[in-house]
């Protein structure tokens, strides 16, 4: 299994190893809070076929090493570990996919390595803060655990993934209450494309609409598709549907990247 050391803890990833062309970025797939790499096997599978394709393990998730408790900071952290992932295995170009706390990472990462991201697809995010009404929710709804979650967070964690999930609750409540949010109040200074998906109905995050559209006005090549079914994450819900939207959008990009190369 393959680690970074990253300021002496321990970080698994998942590498398909895949050859692709130089000048072709990988793809960086960065999963929701409280899951890992394990329960993204489907969409590394599809993504695979045409690229190289990262997932991590967070600080205290997966396989990852265990911390008692998350660093508030949690996104911009994991950013300058997805940046070091990449400079260690001397890529220099990503395409990012992220869903829910995963696409708040990408858009960390996309504003502190604006060299290294070229195009990122942040799915079911919850704005430009984490407001304590929507920490509660997310919270709320992990109790009690349904049937589901169980076996979600057992084959994401292993045994101790009840204590992995309530360090992420406790995270998302802290986190709530910070001023500045995940991004610093550095939105305006991404510079790549960015795709905002979600469902209207997502059950998590209440007026997804208003809070996503917030965020892409500032950015200046934003879009957003947003759809009237499903619940959250989009990407799980309505797959086939994010899936032809982030495929899309990521051809556009590659190729608006190759007419503008000096030749």
């Amino acid at each position: 299994m393959p680690f970074l050391i990253f300021r002496n803890s321990r970080y698994h990833y998942l590498d398909t190893l895949a050859k692709t062309p130089e000048n072709k970025p990988a793809l960086l797939l960065l999963p929701g809070n409280s899951t890992s790499s394990a329960v993204y096997q489907d969409e590394i599978d599809y993504f695979g076929k045409n690229f190289r394709v990262l997932c991590p393990d967070y600080c205290g998730y997966g396989k990852s090493h265990r911390l008692q408790e998350l660093p508030v900071d949690f996104w911009m952290h994991n950013a300058s570990v997805c940046g070091a992932l990449a400079d260690s295995l001397n890529l220099k170009s990503l395409i990012v996919i992220g869903t829910s706390g995963g696409g708040l990472i990408g858009l960390c990462l996309s504003i502190i390595r604006p060299d290294l991201v070229k195009a990122l697809v942040a799915d079911s995010i919850p704005g430009d803060m984490i407001p304590p009404e929507v920490a509660q929710s997310v919270v709320n709804g992990r109790q009690p655990r349904t049937r589901f979650q169980k076996r979600l967070w057992s084959r994401a964690h292993g045994d101790d993934w009840e204590d992995v999930v309530d360090a992420d609750s406790r995270l998302l409540l802290r986190a709530s209450l910070l001023k500045c949010g995940p991004y610093h109040g550095r939105i305006p200074e991404i510079v790549c494309p960015v795709l905002f998906t979600g469902s209207l109905n997502d059950d998590l995050i209440p007026q997804i609409g208003p809070r996503i559209c917030e965020v892409a006005s500032r950015i200046r090549k934003s879009r957003v598709a947003l759809y009237p079914s499903g619940w959250h994450p989009f990407m799980w819900s309505m797959a086939a549907t994010f899936r032809k939207e982030a495929d899309r959008f990521i051809s556009d990009c590659l190729a608006n990247q190759t007419e503008s190369r000096p030749t």
